[in-house]
């Protein structure tokens, strides 16, 4: 008899800047439960994911029989088109988490992270110019009814959890027990580490000549070194400077929350969620 395949049992699916980070942090705290080490494996993203599955399997170590992997590019159709159906070919059965902001927000905060990684210069307003496009890079993930009825086309409503990030961040025992019954593990299994807030943009920053020298795998390790916050913060002042901020023009973001407004309804619907603050 042939051994069952190693694979994802779930996906947490984006969308970016949405903390997905923390939440796979946090799943992965639960005795029942393995997250994937990388976070962001991205394996269905490419349309040659079958010569990947073998690496695939190996990031999963343990004995846990719910296995998860946290991968943003996987809300991002049309820009990463084929995701659900090749998700669907290997774990039919699979379970999802969706993520969700304030749509606008969203990609401001997508923005300000490229930006952070050296990999936009444009200005915001020009960096976002491009909404109306079904493949616009920070447009496209606040598309989430779009993506969202791709996987609608492969997997039935009840296999799909959509969470707020607010809820996340403001309440994570309440989101993330809903999270661990939908996961079908114990619901009321807790840990200090649900305090913990990783990524967040409020410390984001260019880098300074000095950060941009030293820029490699050694800040990687320097990053996980235990600081006092203080000094930690000294020392991120020594190698990155602070975001200038570039606020949406108005008449913009009016436009633009237009174009998302039919989007943002579709979620009310499907979700029974009131969506405050979002376009309507």
């Amino acid at each position: 008899m042939t051994a069952a395949r190693k694979l994802p049992t779930f996906f947490v699916i984006g969308a970016p800047k949405c903390a997905t980070t923390s939440l796979h942090l946090y799943l992965d705290q639960h005795p029942e439960i393995e997250m994937s080490s990388p976070k962001e494996p991205q394996v269905f993203s490419s349309a040659e994911y079958e010569l990947l599955l073998g690496d695939y399997e190996g990031m999963f170590r343990g004995d846990a029989a719910i296995r998860g992997e946290s991968s943003t590019l996987y809300s991002q159709h049309p820009r990463w088109p084929g995701v659900p159906q090749r998700i669907r070919a290997e774990v039919p059965e699979a379970r999802f988490i969706y993520v969700v902001r304030e749509p606008i927000e969203r990609a401001i905060a997508h923005w300000r992270q490229h930006v952070a990684d050296g990999k936009e210069a444009r200005p915001l307003a020009e960096a976002l110019g491009d909404w109306e496009r079904e493949d616009s890079l920070y447009l496209c993930p606040s598309r989430y009814a779009t993506q969202l009825r791709r996987y609608l086309e492969c997997f039935d409503r009840d296999r799909i959890l959509v969470l707020e990030s607010d809820e996340l961040r403001e309440d994570p025992r309440g989101a993330l027990g809903e999270a661990f019954r939908f996961l079908g593990v114990d619901p009321a299994f807790s840990s200090p580490r649900f305090e913990e807030r990783l990524n967040e943009g409020a410390s984001k920053g260019t880098p300074s000549p000095l950060g941009r020298s030293l820029q490699g795998w050694p800040i990687e390790i320097a990053r996980r070194v235990p600081l006092p916050p203080r000094m930690r913060r000294r020392a991120r002042l020594l190698v990155s400077r602070p975001i200038a901020a570039d606020p949406l023009a108005p008449e913009l973001r009016r436009r633009i929350a237009a174009g998302l407004r039919a989007e943002a309804e579709w979620m009310r619907a499907f979700t029974g969620r009131a969506f405050s603050g979002w376009p309507a």
